[in-house]
Parts: structure tokens; sequence; C-alpha cells
């Protein structure tokens, strides 16, 4: 290891190379974190066109099992009114929770690259809004399935819901490390 001189650049270099800390001591962020990060969003953007690929026989098939699993639980002996309604609560809740969950990957994938606050939720609130608009469009094309403004309303709501809970996570987490250091400073005096 160099010797140390008095402005100390040999031992800041060693520092920086091996991946310890920037040059204004924030911790550095691993090219393994980010790929990772934006892998999962693209495979997550994946899944929401693979279920909006699906016809309306396949759809309906589909978010109808869950509704019938969902009634044998609560409401034993439903009749059809009780399942149509359950379906079409099925599918609004899984519009807004595939896109809640888009909303968060986003703005993990952002924060990765130290695009945080403000700016992390626009982005998000931009790509994930962008996603829902193409994929609504693409399900005008799916056989049996149609565009919807009200399926694009409910992925904004889902949307935002996860902009939310990402940023409340954020503001804990950042005062919670504020905490850590005042009580770590008041535990050295």
């Amino acid at each position: 290891m160099p010797a140390r001189d008095a402005s100390g650049p040999a031992i800041r270099r060693d520092q920086e190379e091996a991946g310890m800390y920037l040059e204004n001591n924030q911790v550095k962020r691993y090219p393994l974190t980010i790929v990772t990060a934006w892998f999962l969003v693209i495979l997550w953007m994946a899944v929401i066109f693979a279920l909006s690929h699906q016809t309306q026989e396949e759809s309906s098939q589909y978010s109808r099992g869950i509704a019938e699993r969902l009634l044998e639980l609560t409401e034993p002996g439903y009749g059809e009114a009780a399942l149509v309604q359950t379906e079409q609560m099925v599918r609004d809740a899984g519009h807004a929770v595939l896109y809640l969950i888009l909303a968060l990957l986003v703005s993990w994938a952002f924060d990765t690259l130290n695009i945080m606050d403000f700016r992390n939720a626009l982005l998000t609130l931009i790509i994930c809004a962008l996603y829902a608009a193409s994929d609504e469009l693409h399900q005008a094309f799916v056989p049996g399935r149609s565009s919807e403004f009200r399926d694009f309303l409910i992925d904004l709501i889902g949307i935002f819901a996860g902009i939310l809970v990402y940023q409340a996570a954020a503001i804990y987490r950042y005062f919670r490390s504020d905490l850590q250091v005042d009580r770590d400073e008041s535990l050295r005096l």
C-alpha cells in the first residue's frame, strides 16, 4: 500500500479503486445492482405484456377461477350475479396490483441511479403511465379484447399507489438513518 503524503491522494485512490466510496463520500452504486433493478423492470413489463396478450377467453377463465375460489371461501351459496361482480373486482385489482409493482420496481431502478425524491416519482409516473397506455393500445389488437380508458385509470391508481409507497419507504429510511447517526453520535459523547 502506498505511503500517505500530506494530502492523502494515494490512500483515497486506493479506496476508490476498492469501490469503498466516491469523492463526495456517497456509497458507490455497483453496476450489478443497477442491471438487476432494470432487468426486473423489463421482466415485469414482459409479465404484464403476456397477461395482456391473452385472448378474452383465456383472460376470463383465469379471473373467473380466482373469483370462484374467493366466493367459495366467503360466500358458499353464491349466484351468477355475485360471480360476475367478483370477477370484475378481481380484474380491477389485478390491473392496480400489476402497475403498483411496476411502479415500485421502476422507482427502485431509478434509485439505483441516484435519481431520488421528486425526479424519481415524476420519471416513474411517466414511464409507467406510458407503458400502461401502450398496454391498453396493445389489447385493442388482441382477439376478443378491447382497449378501455377505465382500465388505464385503474392502472394509474396502481402507479400512484406504488409511487406513494416507495416515497414513504424512502422517507422512512432517511429519517431512520438520520436518527441512527444522531444516536451513534450521542453514544460517542
